[in-house]
């Protein structure tokens, strides 16, 4: 009985190999075994041994199942086939990823998204990395497409890899891709200024708020406050009003705000 023992999957552009054996061969006895070996019905070589091992390159499209059929005649002419063993072609994978920010401030948080160019696998596995592709590195539990990392206060830099497990890891099949989340410090408002300290009752002034830091790409929001009360509906670093006296009486009015960022 002749017996075949591969890898029922490829990566496209990847060799074709097995080993053949006779059931229960004897190296004195199955020494001077021919081992012929059949691909998809063509002769492909012959070899001389106990066990004989296939291996070549060749290069059929994804999808594509190869049949291997091997003959032994061993010294006394006895001969059988094997049975047909099928391999099949898988196409290498490819990933980009995705991020809802790639800037946050300390503290912050965003989600990542594995995208395959080519979804149409089975048993896709996924495995998320914190800046290298090392066992140490590996995050616990991150296996699905997408990954939400805890509150970041540093720049990391994010590594997945995407495999198949009719494979399994470490493949020429693989996909690997990386990205990048810089953390940059909270902004901050250094200063307000006002264009007049001193008015009558009723005169006008305009408040304006001074910020640097944060996300350079995103837009100040900024949340005022009179004397420590919202001051509702001001968004913007600078505004005007007419404040009025309390009572008729000489009153002190602070101006004070924080600036927020949406990342």
């Amino acid at each position: 009985i002749v017996q075949i023992s591969a890898q029922p999957y490829v990566c496209v552009r990847n060799p074709v190999s097995a080993l053949a054996w006779v059931n229960g061969f004897d190296y004195n006895e199955h020494r001077t075994t021919t081992y012929n070996w059949y691909l998809d019905g063509q002769h492909r070589f012959s070899e001389l041994s106990y066990t004989s091992t296939y291996q070549e390159y060749q290069q059929a499209s994804p999808g594509y199942a190869y049949t291997i059929t091997v003959e032994a005649i061993d010294a006394n002419g006895c001969t059988n086939f094997s049975a047909p063993f099928q391999v099949v072609v898988l196409d290498t994978l490819a990933v980009n990823i995705t991020s809802t920010e790639d800037t946050i401030c300390k503290g912050g948080t965003v989600t990542l998204t594995a995208n395959l160019d080519n979804p149409n696998f089975d048993y896709l596995q996924y495995q998320w990395y914190e800046n290298e592709r090392i066992e140490s590195h590996r995050i616990l539990g991150a296996t699905h497409p997408t990954y939400t990392p805890e509150s970041l206060d540093t720049t990391t830099t994010y590594i997945v890899e995407v495999y198949t497990s009719l494979l399994g890891p470490a493949t020429p099949c693989d996909a690997v891709n990386q990205f990048t989340v810089a953390v940059v410090d909270d902004p901050v408002v250094d200063s307000v200024t006002i264009s007049d300290d001193h008015i009558c009752n009723g005169g006008q002034v305009q408040v304006t708020a001074h910020t640097t830091g944060g996300v350079g790409s995103d837009a100040y929001v900024f949340t005022w406050f009179r004397n420590g009360i919202l001051m509702e509906g001001i968004t913007d670093s600078t505004f005007v009003e007419s404040p009025m006296a309390a009572d008729n009486d000489t009153t002190a009015i602070v101006y004070s705000a924080y600036a927020t960022q949406v990342s």
